[in-house]
């Protein structure tokens, strides 16, 4: 229960834990937050997502720890498709989401069941389109 009052308090003896909501258990560590403005992120090889920007950029080149650091462009997702694929795989395998064991799940599934609608989404896409031939096809009578 969350009371300001005391004597409202079931177990008042005990102490209470601040919860901290912005950590899946509650603790306060340091680098745990929300994001204050749109940021972009970046899917390393070991799967670990961290925003892209100057200080973390500079921190993952330090944790590397050798002179010459190589750094390539692997990926560039436009489509959110693509960024939900690569989501899914980074969440379903502890290994390297580029590697060519994983490829397979970046291109677009059968079946889009985490995506809700899509299902309706694609029929209503193919009925617009077969309303834009029979228009076409009538205007040309």
């Amino acid at each position: 229960m969350i009371s300001k009052k005391n004597d409202m308090l079931q177990y008042p003896a005990k102490k209470l834990k601040l919860f901290e909501p912005r950590c899946s258990d509650g603790a306060k560590e340091a680098g745990v937050g929300f994001m204050k403005r749109p940021c972009l992120f970046v899917v390393m090889d070991d799967l670990k997502v961290i925003p892209m920007t100057t200080t973390s950029s500079i921190e993952y080149l330090q944790k590397l720890e050798e002179e010459n650091v190589e750094l390539d462009d692997l990926v560039e997702i436009r489509k959110r498709l693509e960024a939900l694929n690569l989501l899914r795989a980074s969440l379903t395998s502890d290994k390297a989401a580029f590697t060519r064991s994983l490829f397979y799940l970046l291109k677009k599934w059968k079946c889009q069941r985490c995506i809700p609608f899509y299902g309706v989404y694609v029929c209503k896409k193919k009925r617009n389109t077969k309303k834009k031939v029979m228009k076409e096809k009538e205007s040309e009578r």
